[in-house]
């Protein structure tokens, strides 16, 4: 399967309707995993698990939140998910 920014993102959208309990339209870009959608780490190990079987990707969210803060993100939002992931499957 073809990953464009839009498949990602409604994949994503689904996995937070199951793991965190939203209702579709809740997840804005913006909205930080802890604070605004009070994940805790059973949660990042569930979306772990539908994040690596959807994409077909070893994932570790962990790895991805260091990485994220290497970069110089201090509060992991929505759209930097969206943007780790999109750099790591793409369009192939």
């Amino acid at each position: 399967m073809k990953w464009d920014q839009e498949k990602i993102d409604q994949a994503l959208d689904r996995i937070f309707q199951i793991v965190l309990g939203t209702t579709e339209g809740e997840i804005t870009p913006e909205k930080s995993f802890t604070g605004d959608l009070m994940a805790d780490s059973l949660d990042y190990l569930d979306m772990e698990l539908h994040i690596s079987q959807i994409f077909g990707i070893s994932f570790d969210f962990g790895k991805a939140v260091e990485e994220m803060r290497a970069a110089g993100i201090e509060t992991v939002r929505v759209r930097n998910l969206r943007d780790y992931l999109a750099g790591r499957i793409g369009d192939d």
